[in-house]
């Protein structure tokens, strides 16, 4: 019985995050939208990267029978955990390493760029968001 009250308060809960989400980042979730559809029309890019675990959510949307063909996620095999969760956590810390992955996948103006990130505090998921804010594309 205790299981079955614990659902439920799970469920509940769930409910008001959604709902606090809906109400206060509506807004947000429209602008990104908007940006997308413009980059598409443009036939510009959709980038998707993220470092560790967050790196999943980049290979989610890509390939996908009947999806985008404009998705194109950025994954750096060092920033993923199949090389090992030690490595993923201290090359996400490297000053530098996000210029550098912003070069080779010629993240460019009016591409749109998605930083997937637990924390938002690693040094290649903030300096992604830097550099691309410097190059133009909506992050």
């Amino acid at each position: 019985m205790n299981r079955v009250i614990d659902l439920e308060r799970y469920f509940s809960r769930v409910e008001e995050i959604l709902k606090q989400v809906k109400e206060t980042q509506k807004d947000n979730m429209k602008q990104a939208a908007d940006c997308c559809a413009n980059a598409l029309l443009m036939n510009k890019q959709l980038f998707f990267f993220g470092t560790g675990h967050s790196h999943m959510l980049a290979e989610e949307v890509y390939y996908r029978a009947g999806g985008l063909m404009k998705v194109k996620p950025i994954l750096e095999s060092a920033l993923m955990l199949h090389e090992g969760g030690p490595k993923s956590t201290k090359m996400e810390r490297i000053h530098g390493y996000a210029e550098i992955l912003l070069e080779e996948h010629k993240v460019a103006k009016e591409d749109v760029l998605f930083i997937i990130s637990n924390s938002g505090l690693n040094s290649v998921p903030v300096e992604m968001a830097l550099g691309a804010k410097k190059r133009g594309p909506s992050s």
